[in-house]
């Protein structure tokens, strides 16, 4: 199975309906995303995450600038959560899947 990736403009409101049995050049969407898929994700406060939104990508701002560490996947709730971390990004998707000859289970990793 092929797919191509499209990012369509549309005048604010004139957005056409989307559904999963729509077609599509004869081919049918498996997912959608409103807004400028191309943009960077907006770094959001801690205030503003709750529960619903699961695993998250964290980061810490302190004096002004980001940390330049690594970030921390999870949730405040979490026995890990580091507890210093002040703003998120929502979870990047999956890849795609890793088809059998690019498995490198079992060879040398130097």
């Amino acid at each position: 199975m092929s797919r191509i990736t499209y990012v369509v403009e549309y005048p604010d409101g004139q957005e056409p309906p989307v559904h999963v049995n729509m077609d599509v050049a004869g081919g049918h969407p498996v997912a959608f995303r409103f807004g400028d898929a191309l943009a960077e994700p907006v770094a959001r406060p801690l205030p503003v995450w709750n529960e619903d939104l699961g695993d998250v990508v964290w980061w810490c701002w302190e004096n002004g600038e980001w940390l330049g560490e690594a970030a921390w996947i999870g949730t405040p709730n979490d026995r890990a959560w580091p507890g210093y971390h002040t703003h998120w990004t929502p979870h990047p998707v999956f890849p795609a899947d890793i088809p059998p000859t690019d498995n490198l289970e079992g060879q040398d990793h130097d």
